[in-house]
C-alpha cells in the first residue's frame, strides 16, 4: 500500500473503508484490477485525509 500512501498498521481498516462501496465491489467480483487500483486511489485521498494522515 506505498503507493496509496496508506501505513502498514492502517490497511486492514482502509480495506474496510473501501469494501462498503458497491462499486468496489463490483470491480473485485469482476477482477478488473485496473479500475480497481484506481478507485483505490481515489479513496486513498479521502481515507488519508479524514485520517490525519495527510
Amino acid at each position: 500500500m506505498n503507493t496509496l500512501k496508506i501505513p502498514e498498521h492502517k490497511i486492514n481498516d482502509f480495506l474496510n473503508y473501501c469494501m462498503v462501496y458497491a462499486d468496489f465491489k463490483e470491480l473485485a467480483n469482476a477482477g478488473d484490477m485496473a479500475s480497481l487500483y484506481k478507485l483505490m486511489s481515489q479513496k486513498s485521498l479521502v481515507y488519508r485525509k479524514n485520517n490525519g494522515l495527510d
